[in-house]
């Protein structure tokens, strides 16, 4: 997972459901497990849902295109891309991005795009 989707969506996502069945308050309208409620189960419900919704609807979608040949490029023109054009640095990794000379789509570091003199020195050199 190149840009992280899982770490951001799915698991930042479980836990943005799974928080108002523990910490939500009378106040704003919950009944979490630490204010006495039982509001944990509905959320944890409402995450099985979604996880199914989301598996069922994606292999709609995406079977039909792998058996057509729309799913990915072909291998060539993958390994092509790879050697002339893309780094496979993981996404938000600024060290990375910035030894290894380009970004992950291939332009260079923001910095390289100063004028020398007003560029910032970089604490990795």
């Amino acid at each position: 997972d190149v840009v992280d989707a899982f770490a951001v969506h799915g698991a930042c996502g479980v836990w943005g459901m799974l928080a108002p069945g523990f910490f939500g308050g009378p106040v704003v309208g919950g009944n979490g497990v630490f204010h006495g409620g039982d509001q944990l189960g509905a959320q944890a419900f409402a995450i099985v849902i979604i996880l199914i919704w989301g598996v069922v609807l994606s292999l709609a979608i995406f079977v039909p295109l792998r058996y057509t040949g729309l799913l990915r490029y072909g291998d060539e023109f993958q390994e092509k891309m790879e050697r002339e054009h893309i780094t496979m640095v993981k996404a938000y990794v600024e060290r990375e991005l910035r030894t290894s000379g380009c970004s992950s789509i291939g332009m260079p570091p923001p910095e390289a795009l100063l004028p020398a003199q007003d560029a910032p020195p970089n604490p990795l050199q």
